[in-house]
């Protein structure tokens, strides 16, 4: 059965459909719609920039905002600077960017007058996490990429003492995804026992923090994490003709900028385990 409303269809998920044939899926993303819309009327927006811009007060920096160079954070640094912050942008490079992509961040750092911190994953390393992650079988093989970005993000905004890190992350592009196709990414412990049990090296320079460790710099050190983009009405095709006003260039796909996600999602996913992703972003 397919939805009624969107492309989302009942397979292996145990997604359910109301009397109208509409996915639960869609009706939980109207509740979250309605959430967000009351803090957009409530004036959040400004609320939280006003404290970004407190907190970031005498700092060269008052918040750090990563940076793939895809439409929603691209889109999301063009935002901040408009609303009068002051990013930090930071990349992780592990080998897996598209010329594109490349081209892309440098496109928009270069024209919001942005500084960017590149951190460069040891290969060797890293390319043995993946490959234990593909032997091992379970379908969300980006942890391995996700833990490393929240690390730096988070050890960058603890050595610079900013209190803000923003992201790209948004409910307008990325709220009907299944339970069962995305693992917490901030999972160490889970992480490492992957790794182990499927013949990968002993973790030594690639970045990563425990569960316990990110809950201390979220509550200790009051590091806090804004998706910003939910506070906006946000509309990818008009994000995209902004950024291209900029000299970026669109993607084939969502998530594309990287060859291995591209793979990921467009081969491995549908191949594999039956997934199709294009049906979450596009729902």
């Amino acid at each position: 059965m397919r939805c009624s409303r969107c492309v989302v269809e009942n397979k292996d998920d145990p997604v359910g459909f109301d009397a109208g044939g509409v996915c639960s899926y869609c009706r939980g993303f109207e509740a979250v719609a309605r959430a967000t819309q009351a803090t957009r009327d409530a004036g959040e927006l400004e609320r939280v920039v006003s404290e970004i811009k407190a907190l970031g007060t005498g700092k060269d920096h008052d918040c750090i905002i990563g940076l793939s160079g895809g439409v929603d954070s691209s889109y999301l640094a063009y935002v901040a600077v408009k609303l009068g912050l002051r990013p930090l942008a930071v990349h992780l490079d592990n080998g897996w960017d598209s010329e594109l992509a490349i081209s892309n961040i440098h496109q928009v750092v270069n024209h919001l007058g942005l500084e960017l911190h590149t951190h460069v994953v040891d290969w060797s390393e890293f390319r043995e996490l993946q490959v234990a992650y593909i032997r091992s079988g379970v379908v969300d093989i980006e942890v391995v990429s996700d833990h490393a970005i929240n690390s730096i993000a988070y050890r960058m905004a603890l050595d610079e003492d900013i209190k803000f890190i923003i992201g790209g992350n948004n409910i307008a592009t990325e709220y009907v995804m299944p339970a069962g196709w995305n693992y917490r990414k901030q999972d160490l412990r889970n992480l490492k026992a992957i790794i182990r049990r499927n013949g990968g090296p002993k973790i030594t320079t690639f970045p990563t923090a425990s569960t316990l460790r990110f809950a201390w710099w979220q509550i200790a050190r009051g590091i806090r994490s804004v998706h910003l983009l939910d506070y906006l009405d946000y509309q990818q095709a008009e994000a995209i003709e902004v950024l291209e006003g900029l000299g970026w260039r669109p993607y084939p796909g969502k998530h594309y900028e990287s060859l291995f996600t591209q793979f990921y999602q467009a081969h491995i996913l549908p191949t594999k385990f039956g997934i199709d992703k294009r049906e979450a972003h596009l729902a």
